[in-house]
């Protein structure tokens, strides 16, 4: 079954992807949970879990996996109600399968196959995740308007926004240049400290208190 990324949910479960018979069929790996008994662990979600997968390990502490209070981050790429699919975005799992649900179509542009045909949305490229103080998930994620910017999820769709536009050039394609920021990993002083490209300034520490529109140079 091939389990991988093991992440904790609460005191008593874990979030983990692996793959059975079925979800075999269709080259997936799958969302489970489990208490440790064999009773106790089941499939939550058939959803195409997008990386943790071999590029993932404990080490990288801002991967695409995370725990914010007794919810799980992670990406995958879903499918709609027309058959389309959304392209690999933000998801959270409280372990049950009515919980386990994509926060926002963050990447609206279209997806298309070879001959042109549209097969739905591009995903964000979601990554960069960062437990903000149990408040919910600070992560970078892309969208045609804006690049690859900060934003928020508390795990609902309302709840889930850009930050802030810290590069609003545009390129000659029309596709915001974004700010491309990185971290390590760790909160300090009630702010997420990391390294972003900011005009005028060009590449240097930036901090964020996650609320909407605060971002200021260290």
């Amino acid at each position: 079954s091939n389990p991988h990324a093991f992440c904790q949910m609460d005191e008593t479960h874990f979030i983990f992807f692996a793959r059975d018979f079925e979800s075999e069929q269709v080259g997936e790996d799958w969302v489970w949970v489990s208490d440790g008994t064999e009773e106790g662990t089941m499939c939550i979600k058939q959803v195409k879990t997008v990386y943790p997968g071999e590029n993932y390990s404990e080490d990288d502490l801002v991967g695409p996996i995370v725990r914010v209070g007794r919810k799980v981050f992670f990406k995958a790429d879903g499918v709609r109600e027309d058959g389309f699919t959304y392209g690999p975005e933000v998801w959270v799992t409280d372990g049950t399968e009515e919980g386990t649900h994509m926060v926002a179509d963050i990447n609206w542009e279209e997806a298309k196959d070879e001959q042109g045909i549209q097969t739905g949305t591009l995903g964000c490229a979601p990554t960069q995740f960062i437990n903000f103080y149990n408040e919910g998930l600070e992560f970078r994620g892309w969208d045609p308007d804006h690049g690859n910017e900060p934003r928020f999820s508390d795990g609902t769709e309302a709840g889930t926004y850009l930050i802030a536009d810290v590069n609003p050039n545009v390129g000659t394609n029309g596709i915001g240049a974004g700010s491309n920021h990185t971290k390590t990993g760790d909160l300090y002083n009630g702010m997420v400290i990391m390294r972003a490209y900011c005009p005028g300034i060009g590449n240097e520490l930036l901090a964020t208190t996650c609320v909407k529109g605060n971002f200021l140079p260290v």
